[in-house]
């Protein structure tokens, strides 16, 4: 879905610059038109020229409305858009009689080169540049062959060197901006990730790498959403919570260090993430209680679970000085009930782990299911 609305975002600034860009092509028929008034212009060469450009110009909107620029190599179709117009005004340029009148139309058309230089590579930029100058030289060298009498040699060199320093001042405009373009983005990127590791920073456990309290708050949050969200349209699926605690951990601590009980965390960590599914969330709630959350997961399927997350545990190897350091878990947890808060459920797990502490560690409990009811998750 977010992939599809940056699309859609993209075609809309696509489709506003190439508004943007062909309000110069509007203003150069205003002066094509101006031309035609004051007699220098044909009726009928300005009936052609109008109608090549809002064609060219309606037929560009069009692709970009249906999307149809998305198979080109450019999807901006910026290229296309400034060559085309300006090959249409090279054949209006031919038919003025001098240098004169050539001028104002033919610098116009360098202004929509510089809407070019903010999308196009430098490039790109030159070979358009490269393009639009052969076009003048065709016009003079025509003129040359078919109208030599509306051809002044020195004004049509000094025009034409004018133009061509114009272009390539324009390149070098278009390189500068490509460097101001690469730049930033190599600074959104550090941005982005130095954000995304502010954000892991605050919801990461700087000991073991889990997910921290808070984010532990967040996926209750969002457990709690989800469940709302099935409830309301039918389709409630099992979700388990659970408590995990770390059977006789001051002991640990107290009699190995705790560098030894910061180890025992980080490999207890390591276990139950090789244990848990994909669409299992395991954090550490606080000191050496963690919560895990299941979902889709009937309370058959969770008490293997978690039994099989208590004997990863009981399994780990982990030894101080040749001395064995034993390594247990009781576990405590809750089947979400349709209707019941995500509040309760966590509540009814503390009290199953209660129990397990209470039967000798390191074993499950499971909270008696209750029936489904009406209240506000």
């Amino acid at each position: 879905m977010s992939t599809n609305n940056q699309q859609v975002s993209e075609q809309g600034m696509r489709m506003r610059r190439m508004l943007l860009g062909h309000t110069v092509y509007a203003a150069t028929l205003g002066l094509v038109c101006c031309l035609t008034w004051i007699g220098e212009l044909s009726p009928q060469s300005l009936a052609i020229y109008s109608t090549l450009l809002i064609a060219t110009t309606l037929s560009f909107m069009l692709m970009i409305r249906l999307g149809w620029n998305l198979r080109f190599k450019d999807p901006s179709l910026t290229t296309w858009a400034i060559l085309l117009p300006s090959l249409y005004a090279t054949w209006v340029l031919f038919q003025l009689d001098d240098a004169v009148h050539r001028a104002p139309l033919l610098f116009m058309g360098v202004v929509g080169l510089l809407f070019g230089a903010f999308v196009n590579r430098p490039k790109t930029m030159a070979w358009i540049a490269v393009a639009l100058v052969l076009y003048y030289a065709a016009v003079i060298g025509a003129l040359q062959l078919f109208a030599p009498q509306r051809i002044t040699w020195s004004e049509e060199l000094l025009l034409f060197v004018a133009y061509a320093a114009t272009q390539a001042q324009i390149v070098l405009v278009s390189l500068y901006i490509a460097g101001l373009r690469s730049r930033l983005v190599r600074k959104n990127k550090a941005l982005k990730e130095a954000s995304q590791r502010l954000e892991e920073l605050a919801t990461r456990d700087a000991l073991t790498g889990l997910p921290n309290r808070r984010a532990c708050f967040e996926q209750l949050d969002h457990e709690r959403s989800r469940t709302k969200a099935m409830v309301t349209g039918g389709a409630c699926k099992s979700l388990c919570i659970a408590l995990l605690d770390v059977d006789h951990f001051k002991r640990i601590n107290d009699c190995f260090g705790h560098g030894v009980g910061d180890d025992a965390l980080i490999q207890i960590g390591r276990a139950v993430r090789a244990v848990l599914r994909k669409q299992d969330f395991f954090g550490r709630y606080g000191g050496e209680e963690f919560v895990l959350t299941l979902p889709m997961t009937p309370s058959d399927t969770a008490l293997d679970l978690l039994e099989s997350v208590r004997h990863a545990i009981a399994m780990i190897d982990l030894e101080h000085n040749g001395q064995i350091v034993d390594l247990s878990a009781s576990l405590g947890a809750a089947i979400h009930a349709p209707g019941e808060a995500i509040e309760k459920t966590l509540t009814r797990a503390d009290a199953a782990l209660y129990e397990a502490k209470n039967l000798g560690r390191n074993r499950v409990c499971l909270a008696p299911e209750l029936r489904p009811h009406a209240q506000a998750v």
